[in-house]
């Protein structure tokens, strides 16, 4: 099994582009979640090396702009992408506490993203 995990950090809108992603600098988490079209825009390498530089271990969203995609292939940035209820539900039931989160591979293959705060726990499959 292999196990990424930290603090989570929510970046709660759409089309988050990357010169956003700059201007916030350091995130406070470990591991980011966002929306759809996250990370668009002519800095996303800048964007990468900084949430990287700060700390960040992986990337949770709907969807990449590709050249944020691009950008964190190159910058060994693991991204993931869930399906749009579940990332609704991981904003709807985690965003506004303080939460842990972890990027699961289990040994026959099966992934997850699991967010604890206190006593609730949910994974989302991908």
């Amino acid at each position: 099994m292999e196990k990424i995990n930290g603090t989570a950090a929510f970046y709660d809108q759409s089309a988050v582009t990357s010169d956003e992603i700059v201007a916030r600098g350091y995130t406070g988490g470990k591991i980011v979640f966002g929306k759809d079209d996250f990370g668009g825009g002519e800095n996303a390498a800048e964007a990468v090396k900084m949430l990287k530089n700060n700390g960040v271990l992986n990337v949770v969203v709907t969807s990449a702009a590709p050249d944020f995609r691009e950008a964190a292939e190159k910058g060994t940035l693991p991204l993931v992408t869930l399906d749009k209820k579940s990332i609704d539900d991981i904003f709807r039931t985690f965003a506004d506490k303080d939460s842990e989160a972890a990027v699961i591979t289990n040994d026959d293959g099966t992934r997850k993203v699991k967010l604890i705060s206190g006593s609730l726990s949910k994974s989302y499959t991908f």
